[in-house]
């Protein structure tokens, strides 16, 4: 009996992919800037997808940690960008994704 190979889907990825945002790496801190940057995208999942790389990230610099404090205290500010739909490809155990709690939580780990 001949088996089908596995398919894998974008879907499939994309998990994956949110998944490993959770685990401690280090980044070059040429990148850093683009990840910083990157909270002020459009899109919440990549505004979210940022913050927790900063969490995860394990050296970040004074300048940076600063410059991110200051955007994502900028997207607190304002009710229309903090309370953005957050839809990740991981859903864990039916928990729902809020992006000011995720801005949150990365702000309480560079103020540390």
């Amino acid at each position: 009996m001949i088996q089908a190979p596995e398919v894998y889907s974008a879907g499939m990825v994309g998990q994956f992919a949110w998944i490993l945002l959770s685990q401690p790496f280090s980044i070059e801190a040429k990148a850093l800037p683009t990840v910083v940057q990157a909270l002020n995208d459009s899109n919440a999942v990549v505004c979210a997808a940022a913050a927790l790389l900063l969490q995860n990230c394990k050296k970040i610099t004074q300048d940076m940690r600063e410059d991110a404090a200051k955007r994502i205290i900028h997207i607190l500010s304002d009710d229309e960008l903090s309370r953005r739909p957050l839809d990740p490809p991981q859903e864990e155990y039916g928990k729902t994704w809020r992006l000011d709690d995720v801005l949150f939580e990365t702000l309480k780990v560079l103020a540390d």
